[in-house]
């Protein structure tokens, strides 16, 4: 199981593509949003790239990367069950995911809309989530 998580609970994937034109290739751990509202590029595949900087709503919230998506490229990121997540700062457990920068994430307050519930983080830095995505 990736960064410590048991690996317990079912995981839902979507098949996304991140754009050739995109700033930066999806890491491991980076928050992804629908990008735009172009249509899919044909094969099934949703066009996705990282959270803008600033919050955003989490039902925007496509999916989270488990592993590198250059730019031009296909791949799969995680909607739901547990994984792995760039927290931009410490967090508390069992709090509401959403997003404060390009790719990251943050615990929010217990009444804020999130994408997920967060795992106790020591640190900034890639930790463990359960996920909801519903973008």
């Amino acid at each position: 199981p990736p960064l410590g998580l048991t690996g317990s609970g079912d995981q839902e994937w979507i098949y996304i593509y991140h754009p050739a034109g995109a700033a930066a290739p999806l890491a491991a751990g980076d928050v992804c949003v629908r990008e735009g509202l172009i249509g899919t590029p044909g094969n099934g595949a949703a066009y996705a790239d990282h959270s803008p900087a600033g919050a955003t709503s989490g039902a925007k919230v496509i999916g989270v990367a488990q592993y590198a998506i250059p730019a031009g490229f296909f791949g799969f990121i995680l909607r739901k069950g547990p994984g792995a997540i760039n927290y931009s700062a410490a967090a508390g457990g069992g709090l509401p995911l959403i997003t404060t920068g390009v790719g990251a994430a943050v615990a929010g307050a217990a009444t804020d809309a999130g994408f997920g519930v967060s795992i106790t983080q020591a640190a900034a830095g890639i930790g463990g989530a359960i996920l909801n995505c519903s973008g």
